[in-house]
């Protein structure tokens, strides 16, 4: 299994958007997946900032990561389902982006990364967990197409800016609301992951 990180560096008014694309290449199958590192993405990982994206993440053990990325997952699940169209439809941060879209989109980052990381998990209870997530991420693939949300066949997530601009935001709100289905299935698993994780640090 072979891993190759391309980091290109897209200049802005603060230089603070870094893309991380992260490719991993097993066999004849390619899976790829893009990290956006900014202050949204870091808050979510706290005090494992530093292994969210980038050069120190490829360097770091699976443990090391399993853990970071269940940790962010966890709160990322749960903020995730308390963002509302409403109170960020004339917000807009530094870089003229909508915050709906930047805190959106590092939940889907946290969530790429912790399918990455356990997938690679010589623990079976944690390839197990990660199994389940992916299956959730499938199961919900053609009601978040219509968002501008994709997801391939091995459950990562992409997602268009344009997700701001939903016609039928009640609707999306119902699928990754606070009460949905969803919500509280992927906080579940995010934290049967962390605690799993946690019992082999």
């Amino acid at each position: 299994m072979h891993f190759l990180k391309i980091v290109e560096f897209y200049a802005d008014n603060n230089h603070e958007d870094i893309f991380v694309h992260a490719m991993r290449q097993e066999r004849s199958n390619t899976m790829a997946y893009s990290v956006v590192s900014g202050s949204y993405l870091n808050s979510l990982y706290g005090n494992y900032r530093d292994l969210a994206s980038g050069i120190k993440r490829s360097s770091a053990s699976n443990t090391s990561l399993v853990l970071a990325d269940s940790t962010a997952l966890k709160k990322g699940a749960s903020s995730v389902t308390r963002l509302s169209f409403d109170n960020e439809s004339s917000t807009y941060d530094g870089n003229g982006k909508k915050l709906f879209y930047k805190k959106f989109r590092a939940f889907v980052d946290t969530l790429n990364n912790t399918l990455d990381s356990s997938s690679d998990s010589e623990n079976s209870d944690i390839r197990k967990l990660s199994k389940q997530i992916k299956e959730l991420s499938k199961d919900y693939k053609d009601k978040l197409s219509k968002y501008g949300i994709t997801i391939d066949e091995k459950g990562y997530w992409s997602v268009k800016e344009e997700i701001f601009e939903l016609t039928d935001k009640e609707k999306f709100e119902k699928i990754i609301g606070e009460d949905s289905d969803f919500s509280n299935a992927i906080k579940k698993l995010a934290k049967r992951l962390n605690r799993r994780i946690n019992t082999l640090v």
